[in-house]
């Protein structure tokens, strides 16, 4: 239950997972739910970090179709120049 509270709520606060898992059935002390809670949380954060890292290397890559790149990016105005800039490495225009 706990895993599927931070999958969906992953900045949730121990506290209100306490209470949630309470409300279901939890009788346990806080403590040792807080750790489980402390100890699921980072892996979830890092997995979702490394999945935005991969993605963003294949959109590099130029291994992300381009009609995905549409899906999930349609609403970018510019979106051609974004894709140029990534690939080619230019962050922007100087300042």
């Amino acid at each position: 239950m706990i895993s599927d509270i931070l999958e969906k709520e992953a900045e949730l606060p121990s506290l209100e997972i306490l209470r949630q898992v309470q409300k279901a059935g939890y009788s346990g002390g806080k403590t040792a739910l807080y750790a489980l809670v402390a100890s699921l949380r980072p892996m979830q954060l890092a997995t979702r970090r490394n999945e935005a890292f991969e993605w963003m290397r294949a959109v590099q890559q130029n291994a992300v179709p381009r009609s995905t790149l549409e899906k999930e990016l349609g609403h970018v105005i510019e979106l051609d120049k974004l894709l140029k800039g990534i690939r080619s490495g230019c962050s922007g225009p100087s300042p």
